[in-house]
């Protein structure tokens, strides 16, 4: 059982390295690599994504930690940038930059709020921002939806925004992470996290 414990513990860690320093942004993807790069073959009982992410912190706080918060401000403040400009969607927050657990591969992810997805397309043209349009799983308890999802560069970092009817608001959909309803953001609170970065 020890051993069981101490293997699962060294794949969240490895797990965790994988994803700071290639960009691996799924769980499942970095713990299965973890898991065949230490050859931990009980893969039944590889670690919850909640272990991954608490062994994330850990290593970005030992490893990263001289240019962890700069990112963090910068994120921070171009996630501002987006939030004022797409302010008639009610934009939130979510993912790395809003926890603070960053890296130079993390992306700025926003839930926007309409009921028509064109009219924000057409404001994003008229920022001359181009983006992919794709299709993003959503889940709420036992169901999940489907919706869509728009991912750009903006001045060199990658943006996710996960489009919701408006009525969206009211609900946040459940974390991969810890699988409790997503934290969210708007951008006073934002802007208070600014306020505390330590830069």
């Amino acid at each position: 059982m020890y051993r069981d414990d101490h293997m699962r513990k060294q794949v969240a860690q490895e797990a965790a390295r994988l994803m700071s320093e290639h960009g691996i942004e799924d769980f499942q993807h970095a713990k299965r690599k973890a898991a065949e790069r230490l050859g931990y073959t009980h893969l039944r009982s590889l670690p919850r994504n909640i272990e991954i992410e608490d062994a994330l912190q850990s290593y970005q706080r030992i490893f990263k930690s001289d240019v962890q918060d700069t990112w963090l401000h910068t994120m921070r403040m171009l996630a501002i940038d987006l939030m004022e400009m797409l302010s008639d969607y009610e934009p939130r927050l979510t993912g790395n930059v809003l926890s603070g657990n960053v890296n130079e591969h993390s992306d700025i992810t926003m839930h926007i709020f309409t009921d028509c997805v064109e009219d924000m397309m057409k404001l994003l043209h008229k920022h001359d921002i181009d983006y992919a349009e794709s299709i993003a799983d959503v889940k709420y308890g036992n169901r999940i939806e489907q919706l869509p999802k728009l991912s750009f560069y903006y001045l060199d970092v990658h943006v996710q925004l996960r489009v919701f009817p408006h009525q969206g608001i009211r609900e946040a959909p459940l974390s991969p992470v810890d699988g409790k309803p997503m934290r969210r953001a708007s951008i006073a609170k934002v802007k208070e996290l600014v306020e505390t970065d330590n830069i």
